[in-house]
């Protein structure tokens, strides 16, 4: 199985931090420029789809595809090579991926969007830098911080918000829906979210320790790292593996 964590375009808050003070976030789209971003990303994924999936051994395919043709009426080098494509339900992560969706034409499977994959909840602290959290919610803010300064920034929560666990709580949830369209046969997805939120869903799918989420790595716009699953069978036993990376910087 291949993900792609896909950062959706440049966001109005990205330009403009401001507008989180007239805009509930769920509610904040792309700029002009995010919108050319996810377009570029977009026939970027197109591209890099051509490649075949992890494990793939063109003897063995052969035989299946023969056997699907005949006997499932059905083309294993076209379907195989399909898509689910998921998305917040966050303004800015439904046009970036109704723009690669529209990139990807018909190697788009099914697109899906899925509340479990919104934005890290920042409650309170929602827009405000650090001396501005510690002046308006001094009391949760010695909290908070108390935890960031050793080393617990992934259980550090915000005041009427969520903390890197809740998120992580949540994104091993949609995980499972992963795992269930892999038993069907789905084994490409592309998944355009929130930094946070692919961070947390990298660290949990990696199997990485919760001290990994402090890697001083972040997903800038449009930005797309791949997690392959593999299986490889050696004198009768199947082992696993999986491996991580970037594919596409961002911008």
């Amino acid at each position: 199985m291949r993900i792609f964590l896909v950062r959706h375009g440049e966001s109005q808050f990205n330009t403009n931090p401001s507008i989180c003070m007239e805009l509930p976030d769920h509610d904040i789209g792309l700029t002009d420029l995010g919108m050319e971003q996810s377009q570029i990303v977009g026939k970027f994924l197109k591209d890099y789809l051509k490649i075949k999936p992890p494990g793939y051994n063109p003897f063995v395919e052969d035989i299946l595809n023969n056997f699907n043709k005949i006997f499932l009426k059905e083309d294993l080098n076209t379907s195989r090579l399909k898509v689910k494509l998921w998305h917040s339900p966050y303004k800015r992560t439904r046009e970036t991926a109704q723009i690669i969706s529209g990139m990807l034409g018909d190697k788009v499977l099914e697109t899906k969007e899925d509340i479990l994959l919104c934005e890290h909840q920042l409650g309170l602290f929602n827009g405000l830098n650090d001396s501005q959290k510690k002046a308006s919610f001094p009391n949760e803010y010695e909290c908070y911080d108390l935890q960031r300064k050793n080393k617990g920034q992934f259980w550090a929560r915000c005041p009427m918000g969520e903390s890197a666990f809740d998120v992580a709580c949540r994104v091993n949830s949609f995980i499972a829906k992963l795992k269930i369209d892999e038993e069907n046969g789905i084994i490409d997805h592309i998944i355009v979210g929130h930094g946070t939120t692919l961070k947390v869903m990298n660290m949990i799918w990696m199997n990485h320790p919760y001290e990994w989420f402090v890697t001083p790595f972040h997903f800038k716009n449009c930005a797309v790292r791949v997690m392959q699953e593999s299986g490889v069978t050696i004198g009768g036993v199947s082992n696993s593996s999986k491996v991580e990376g970037w594919v596409h910087d961002g911008f």
